[in-house]
C-alpha cells in the first residue's frame, strides 16, 4: 500500500507513527518489561484497509534466589493431583537461569516456569500447577537460553530418534515425541498415576545371610532370551528357571541405554526402566512374579560411565576437547578423562559427592520403586580417582579409595534392605577383593578359562581351586563363581571347534560335547558356595559371542532345545547339583579338593553328610581313587544306586573320558529317570516316525524312523500326548519312576483333514539353515508361518521333492502346511 500510516504499540501503548511505504523502529531492550511483551504493527491506506500482525517477546526478569520446598528432591516432585515441583540439581553453581519448557507452557519460557535458584546456587527449581490429573507432559529444561536437556532424574524418557522402533506390543500407546516444539531427548512426568498393586510387599530371598551360599544367579539378556524381546514374556519361563534351581535373575542392564538393541552398557538415564523392553508396570510385573516363585532380582548397574546423551554430561561439556569432545573441567560429576584402562563413554568422578549422591539416589529408587533385591556393580574396579593410565596391574593393585567408594554405596544399600545383593564385577589383586569380600560384598569369581580347559579336555590350567572363597583366604562365602558369563566365549561352542581328541573319542562330537558340558557343571556346582550361569548354558548353546558379526549383536534364543533329549539332560544335571548344594553338609561342611591333574577330586566333609565328586577331564579312561572319608554304604547320586566300601583310601573306580560322578553318605531320590516312547500302527505294529510326543515338565519329542524316542523325566505321574498327521492323536499318563518304556498304538484316522493318501510327506531337513525340501506332494501348496502366525513363504509345489529357500529367514520354530486335494497337512520346523 502506498501513503501508509504505520503504527508500533508495545503493550498497548502506541511508540511509533509515520506515512510510508516502509519502516524500520528500533526495539531497544531496556524498553521492554520483564515478562511478556506484546509489540503490534498496524498498517492503515486512509481508506479503511488494514493489515496487522503482531510478536510476543519475552523478557526474563532479575532471578529469584529462594530456598528448596521442605521435603523436595531432584527430580520431579509430585505435590497434588495438579501439581508437580521440578527440581533440577547444578553443583557447579555456574548457570544464570533455567526454564521448565513443556507442553504446559507450549514450549516456551514464561514468568511461570522460570525457575527459582537456592541462595547456594546449587538447585534451581519451580512449581508448576493447573495441570490436568492423569496427563502425560514432556519437558526439558532451557538453560542460559544456549541448551535444552532432560531431566537427569527422569523416570521417563521419549527419545526422538529410537523410539519409532519399539514395538506397540512392548509399549502400547506410547506418547508421541513432540517434533514441532523442540529438540533433544525429552523427560516425561504424570500426575496421578495408579500405583502398582504389589503381590509380594516384604519378599526376602531364599538364598541370604546364613543360606546366601546357595545362590544361584541367572544372567539373562532380555533382548536375547524371548523372541518377542518383551521382560512381559520372560514370566513365561520363570517355572522353567525355578525347575532348574535359580533363586536369583541377573538382568543386564535395564537403565535407559542408547538405542534399543544392546547390552545396556551405555546408559544415560539412570532412573528411567528402558522402554523397549516393556512398560514400567511391566517391570514391576516381572518382579513380581520372579518374588511369588522366590526368585530375587538383581539389576547390573553400571555407575562406571556415561554416555553423550546423559544429561549430567552434556550440562558440562567442552565440545572441542578432546577427540570427541569431553566433559568441561568445571563438570561436578565427571573425569575430563578416565583415570583408568577399558574405560568408554565418559567416565564417572566417585570421589565427587554429587556423584556419590546420585547413584545412592539410583539404588534406593530401584530397590524402593521398583522391590529390587540388589545389584550387579559393573566395573566396579573403575570407581577410583587413582590414576593408573592404561596400566592394568597399577590399576588392579590394591586401593584403599576404591574401598572407601565401594563400601560407601553398599553400607548405603544395606541401610534401606539389608538383604539386598550387592556384587562387584572387580577382578583386582586378592588383597583387595579380601578385604571387600570380608566386609559382606559378593565379587564375580571367573573360571572360565579354567573350565574351558576342563570341558574341552586339557590338563594344562584346568585346576579352578580359586572358584572357593576359602582358598582365596575370605571369610564368607562371597565368591560368585561361574564358568560362562555375557563375556566370555559360550563353552559349548569352544567344545565343538576346539576340543580334544584320541581315536573315537572327539569333544567335537556334539553329542560329546554336551556330556562335557555336563562334566563341568558337575565339577563347577559341586564347589560349595554362590554360582551363577549364563542364559542357556544349562541346554548347551552353541552360538558363538561373535554370531552376527560382533560380540554384542543379537543370539537366537532356542527355547526348541530343551525338546533335544541330550541338551535336556545337561539342564537336569544342572537342577540335579542346584538342589544338592542347598543340603547342609555344602553349607556347613569342610571342602578339600584335589584339583591339580586329569582326575578332578572334591570332598564335602560334614556331620550330616560326606560327599566325594570325581571327574574324568581327559580323553582316556583312567582309573582314581576317590578317597572316600569313611566304609561302608555309599551312594551315586546320579544313578540312584548303592555300594560298600571296605578300603576307603584304597578304593578304585574306573572313569571313560568325560564321565563324572557324585558320591553321597546319605541316600538321595535320583534326581532323574530316563523314559522311552515307541509308537506303532495299531493295525499293522509298524513303527511311525515323525510321531510328536509331548510330556508333561519334558518338553516335545519326535519320534525317528524305527518309531521311538526319549525323554529325561523328574518323578511323579506325568501326562502325555501322540499326534501324527493321519492318526488319531493318543492320551495317557506315566508313573515315573515306575515304567521306562511307554508303548503307544495309534489307530489311522480316515477322515483327518491332515491324512493324505500318501502318509510319507515330510519336510526335510529339520534343523536346517538354508534350504528345506517338501517331499510327494506334488501340486500342492505349501505355506510357512512364523510362531506369530505370521506368513513368511509361499507358493506352489512343483516336484515331489520340491525345494523352499529359507535361509534369510531368523533363527526359530516355524509350521509348514501343505493344501493338496483340499486336505491339510502341518509340520514344525527349526529354523538355525
Amino acid at each position: 500500500m502506498e501513503n501508509t500510516n504505520i503504527t508500533v504499540s508495545l503493550n498497548g501503548t502506541q511508540v511509533y507513527s509515520n506515512t510510508t511505504s516502509s519502516a524500520t523502529f528500533p526495539l531497544i531492550p531496556t524498553d521492554l518489561s520483564p515478562g511478556l511483551n506484546w509489540v503490534k504493527t498496524i498498517a492503515a491506506d486512509g481508506s479503511g484497509n488494514e493489515v496487522y500482525d503482531s510478536v510476543s517477546i519475552y523478557m526474563r526478569g532479575d532471578i529469584v534466589e529462594e530456598d528448596l520446598p521442605a521435603g523436595v528432591k531432584p527430580g520431579v516432585n509430585y505435590i497434588d493431583d495438579n501439581t508437580v515441583t521440578l527440581v533440577l540439581p547444578e553443583p557447579a553453581a555456574q548457570k544464570q537461569f533455567a526454564f521448565a519448557i513443556g507442553e504446559f507452557s507450549n514450549w516456551l519460557p514464561n514468568d511461570e516456569n522460570y525457575m527459582k535458584r537456592t541462595p547456594d546456587g546449587q538447585y534451581f527449581w519451580v512449581t508448576i500447577d493447573n495441570l490436568i490429573p492423569g496427563k502425560e507432559y514432556a519437558y526439558q529444561y532451557y538453560i542460559d537460553g544456549t541448551m535444552k536437556l532432560a531431566d537427569a532424574y527422569s523416570e521417563k524418557i521419549l527419545d526422538p530418534w529410537n523410539d519409532a522402533w519399539i514395538p506397540s506390543v512392548s509399549y502400547p500407546s506410547l506418547k508421541d515425541y513432540p517434533f514441532d516444539s523442540t529438540i533433544g531427548i525429552v523427560s516425561v512426568f504424570q500426575t496421578a498415576q495408579s500405583d502398582y498393586a504389589w503381590q509380594v510387599t516384604d519378599f526376602v530371598p531364599l538364598a541370604v545371610n546364613n543360606t546366601q551360599q546357595d545362590l544361584v544367579v541367572y544372567e539373562l539378556l532380555i533382548r536375547d532370551f524371548v523372541d518377542s524381546k518383551r521382560i512381559a514374556d520372560v514370566m513365561d519361563s520363570l517355572n522353567y528357571l525355578q525347575e532348574l534351581g535359580v533363586n536369583a535373575i541377573e538382568l543386564m542392564p535395564i537403565m535407559e541405554f542408547d538405542g534399543n538393541e544392546s547390552w545396556g552398557y551405555a546408559p544415560n538415564f539412570f532412573f528411567a526402566p528402558d522402554k523397549f523392553y516393556g512398560t514400567e508396570n511391566a517391570y514391576k510385573a516381572f518382579i513380581d512374579a520372579c518374588h511369588q516363585r522366590s526368585i530375587a532380582v538383581i539389576l547390573d548397574i553400571v555407575p562406571n560411565h556415561a554416555f553423550g546423551q546423559c544429561p549430567l554430561v552434556q550440562m558440562y561439556f567442552d565440545e572441542d576437547a578432546g577427540e570427541h569432545g569431553q566433559p568441561a573441567p568445571q563438570n561436578p560429576w565427571f573425569n575430563q578423562v578416565a583415570t583408568h584402562p577399558y574405560s568408554v563413554g565418559y567416565d564417572f568422578n566417585h570421589e565427587s559427592p554429587y556423584t556419590r549422591q546420585f547413584f545412592k539416589d539410583v539404588m534406593e529408587h530401584w530397590l524402593t520403586e521398583y522391590k529390587v533385591d540388589g545389584f550387579r556393580v559393573d566395573l566396579s574396579k573403575g570407581l577410583t580417582q587413582n590414576n593408573s593410565g592404561g596400566d592394568i596391574g597399577a590399576w588392579s593393585a590394591y586401593d584403599q579409595s576404591r574401598i572407601n567408594i565401594l563400601t560407601d554405596y553398599f553400607n548405603h544399600v544395606k541401610s534401606i534392605n539389608p538383604n539386598a545383593y550387592f556384587i562387584l564385577e572387580h577382578f583386582a589383586d586378592n588383597s583387595e577383593e579380601t578385604v571387600l569380600s570380608n566386609s559382606g560384598m559378593m565379587l564375580w569369581a571367573n573360571m572360565d578359562s579354567e573350565f574351558k580347559q576342563v570341558i574341552l579336555g586339557y590338563e594344562s590350567e584346568s585346576d579352578y581351586s580359586w572358584a572357593y572363597h576359602g582358598n582365596r583366604g575370605w571369610d564368607y562365602p562371597n565368591a560368585v563363581a561361574f564358568m560362562e558369563s555375557h563375556d566370555e566365549e559360550r563353552q559349548m561352542h569352544e567344545a565343538v571347534n576346539y576340543g580334544n581328541s584320541s581315536g573315537d573319542y572327539q569333544i567335537t562330537d556334539t553329542l560329546t560335547a554336551l556330556r562335557r558340558m555336563e562334566l563341568g557343571h558337575v565339577l563347577m556346582l559341586g564347589v560349595p558356595g554362590p554360582k551363577m550361569m549364563w542364559q542357556f548354558g544349562e541346554l548347551g548353546y552353541d552360538y558363538s559371542i561373535f554370531y552376527g558379526g560382533d560380540r554384542t549383536a543379537p543370539k537366537p534364543p532356542r527355547w526348541d532345545y530343551f525338546n533335544d533329549p541330550y541338551r535336556q539332560r545337561v539342564s537336569r544335571v544342572v537342577s540335579a547339583m542346584n538342589e544338592l548344594q542347598k543340603s547342609d553338609a555344602f553349607r556347613n561342611g569342610t571342602f578339600t579338593s584335589d584339583l591339580s591333574g586329569l582326575g578332578k577330586r572334591m570332598w564335602i566333609s560334614d556331620v550330616s553328610m560326606n560327599a566325594v565328586i570325581v571327574g574324568n577331564i581327559g580323553v582316556a579312561g583312567i582309573d582314581i581313587m576317590p578317597g572316600f572319608q569313611q566304609t561302608g554304604t555309599w551312594y551315586d547320586y546320579f544313578e540312584g544306586t548303592s555300594f560298600d566300601v571296605s578300603d576307603a583310601a584304597g578304593h578304585t573306580i574306573n572313569l571313560v573320558p568325560g564321565e563324572y560322578k557324585v558320591f553321597t553318605s546319605q541316600s538321595f531320590e535320583k534326581p532323574f529317570h530316563y523314559l522311552n516312547f515307541s509308537v506303532v500302527n495299531a493295525e499293522t505294529q509298524e513303527p511311525i516316525s515323525m510321531a510328536n510326543i509331548t510330556l508333561s515338565g519334558a518338553g516335545t519329542g519326535v519320534t525317528g524312523t524305527d518309531g521311538t524316542t526319549w525323554f529325561t523325566a523328574e518323578s511323579g505321574t506325568l501326562n502325555y500326548i501322540v499326534t501324527r498327521s493321519g492318526y488319531y492323536s493318543e492320551t495317557g499318563t506315566v508313573d515315573v519312576p515306575g515304567e521306562s518304556l511307554v508303548e503307544v498304538s495309534m489307530t489311522v484316522n480316515p477322515n483327518g483333514l491332515e491324512d493324505f493318501s500318501m502318509q510319507d510327506m515330510f519336510v526335510f531337513p529339520n534343523p536346517t539353515s538354508g534350504e528345506i525340501f517338501i517331499t510327494d506332494s506334488e501340486n500342492g501348496q505349501y505355506r510357512i508361518f512364523d510362531l506369530y502366525g505370521k506368513l513368511i513363504s509361499a507358493g506352489k509345489i512343483q516336484s515331489s521333492n520340491h525345494i523352499v529357500d529359507i535361509q534369510n529367514s531368523p533363527s526359530g520354530i516355524y509350521l509348514v502346511k501343505v493344501l493338496k486335494d483340499n486336505q491339510i497337512r502341518s509340520q514344525k520346523i527349526i529354523i538355525q
